[in-house]
């Protein structure tokens, strides 16, 4: 609910891991949707299955280990 979603700061105003940053915000408040969520698969395409992936596992790490979101986008949009 909305609540929910104010009580947890709101989705924070960063240019990349935006959505981390909230469900760690919500963590033991989330709930599974009984819905579909469509997304872009252009970057898995393009890359390749296994370098998408550990790219992005990469990114999540430095993001845990304190790298600033603006220097990720940075990186991750190349």
């Amino acid at each position: 609910s909305t609540d929910v979603l104010a009580q947890a700061g709101g989705i924070p105003d960063i240019p990349l891991m935006e959505d981390v940053a909230l469900a760690r915000a919500l963590r033991g408040r989330l709930r599974g949707l009984d819905c579909d969520a469509f997304t872009s698969a252009e970057k898995f395409e393009r890359d390749g299955w296994t370098k998408r992936a550990l790219s992005n596992l990469g990114t999540l790490c430095r993001y845990f280990l304190g790298v600033a979101p603006e220097d990720l986008k940075r990186r991750y949009e190349k």
